[in-house]
């Protein structure tokens, strides 16, 4: 139950620490292009001192790679790897990069589990799916404060594990999200605040919702197959030479957040911004374009 609890707190520091450093040293520019490119070269520099030894570690493909540990106990993963992964997701999520905090969050709180376990524990499955399905909820518990929904998430896509274990980790970042809020005045926007002008006895609104969901699966299947398109791509272009993607994806970052400046923000900022200042279609358009090929390039070059 501990461990369950700490993996929680680990979460949820690891996802308020971007908004934590913002908040606080806001003179600093951080959403400044020159920033992607210096957080680019130190993420390469990162990897190719601590995880150049074996390649494959390089060819980091996020959440597969959970998968892959929980069923290989002999698969080369240890927390030094996950610790290293989540700095470099949270550097790029600080300064702007095309990433939310739950990746962070999820990647620090493997890495914790796994370092609370003896190096025997890799032959017990039950431990490593136990360990996964706690970090993977409480990262998005902390990230989008939802704890029930995060629960299910493993269940969904069959980590397993202990329940009990499971739904204390998810509790744990919730809660702790919410004492970091009030402890350090943090501002976070709630959108579930735009669902109460929503008139629930009016048939336009229901069938305008019902249009918009549709709308938005149909979206997300091609964004999935656009995303899974740069990475196959990009994977058989640097089949050898992993680095030279890396190095690639930062210059390619870095030009799209100096072609256009609007769209180098968080993505949480982003969708607040377009709500609350509802802009024009034209605008949010080329910003949801530039975003979605920021995400690509992303993905593929960085997993």
């Amino acid at each position: 139950m501990l461990r369950a609890i700490g993996i929680g707190i680990i979460a949820a520091i690891v996802f308020e620490l971007p908004l934590l450093l913002r908040s606080y040293f806001a003179s600093i520019p951080w959403f400044s292009p020159y920033l992607i490119l210096a957080g680019g070269v130190l993420v390469f520099l990162i990897y190719h001192v601590f995880l150049n030894k074996k390649q494959r570690l390089l060819d980091y493909r996020g959440l597969s790679d959970l998968l892959i540990h929980i069923h290989s106990p002999t698969a080369p993963e240890q927390p030094r790897h996950w610790l290293v992964r989540s700095a470099c997701s949270l550097l790029f999520t600080l300064i702007g990069g095309p990433v939310g905090g739950e990746g962070a969050a999820i990647e620090a709180s493997q890495g914790f589990a796994a370092l609370q376990r003896p190096r025997s524990s890799r032959w017990f499955e039950q431990m490593r799916r136990t360990d996964s399905a706690s970090a993977l909820t409480a990262g998005l518990s902390a990230s989008f404060g939802a704890p029930f929904a995060a629960v299910l998430v493993p269940i969904e896509l069959g980590l397993g594990g202990r329940t009990l274990s499971v739904a204390i980790s998810g509790l744990s970042a919730f809660v702790s999200v919410r004492i970091l809020d009030r402890t350090f005045l943090l501002e976070r926007f709630h959108f579930g605040l735009e669902l109460f002008s929503f008139d629930i006895y009016r048939l336009q609104q229901w069938m305008w919702l019902l249009s918009l969901a549709i709308l938005c699966g149909v979206l997300s299947a091609g964004i999935i197959h656009l995303i899974r398109y740069f990475q196959i791509n990009f994977s058989h272009l640097f089949k050898f030479n992993i680095l030279f993607r890396i190095l690639l994806g930062v210059s390619a970052l870095f030009l799209l957040a100096c072609i256009h400046a609007p769209s180098h923000l968080p993505p949480g900022i982003l969708l607040e911004n377009i709500l609350l200042s509802k802009s024009f279609l034209p605008e949010t358009a080329l910003c949801f374009i530039t975003l979605l090929a920021s995400l690509a390039l992303f993905l593929s070059c960085f997993g």
